[in-house]
């Protein structure tokens, strides 16, 4: 059983979704597995998955026949990993060879850390840095603050103990509040 669960929902990204899969199968920690929900994609997603899944072992691709929206994917990909720690990824976004190695030492030597994020780049069509995030802020009572002022954490950026997500009843995210 891998430590590291990576989930990544897609749809009709199948370009986009390649250098997703290469960015998280080059992290420098190894011990992960990579799970992809397909939501119905119509393009060419299921031939590049089944490249992957073919080399790579780690990697774990489920089509769903309906398109249920990106929170199901989300959900239905954390049911099927098995890692200590997850990931969600979006099937555009790409993360450092280092990032899971750092996040998992983090999350090793603070046991009563629950998720660790980092800043991250915002990136355009021809993968040029547009932009880097915010600086995390520093401090138990302005990092809530700043959290729910200003939602700073990306989530695609963020390592989550399981025990976190499995405190609702889907997953990571609950169906009863989301729109799809």
């Amino acid at each position: 059983m891998p430590r590291v669960s990576i989930v990544i929902p897609t749809y009709n990204r199948a370009a986009l979704l390649r250098q997703t899969l290469e960015s998280a199968l080059a992290q420098s920690y190894r011990d992960i597995e990579v799970i992809v929900v397909d939501n119905a994609s119509e393009d060419e997603t299921p031939a590049v998955m089944a490249g992957y899944t073919a080399s790579d072992p780690r990697v774990h691709y489920v089509r769903k026949p309906v398109n249920k929206g990106m929170i199901d994917s989300y959900n239905m990909g954390y049911r099927l990993s098995t890692g200590e720690f997850v990931r969600l990824l979006d099937s555009d976004d790409l993360i450092t060879p280092e990032a899971t190695a750092l996040q998992v030492n983090a999350l090793d030597n603070n046991p009563n850390v629950d998720v660790v994020y980092s800043r991250y780049w915002f990136i355009d069509g021809q993968s040029r840095k547009i932009s880097l995030s915010e600086t995390p802020p520093a401090g138990d009572e302005e990092t809530l603050r700043r959290m729910l002022q200003y939602n700073i954490v990306q989530i695609n950026s963020a390592l989550i103990r399981r025990k976190v997500m499995d405190a609702t009843p889907d997953g990571p995210y609950e169906m009863s509040k989301s729109r799809g």
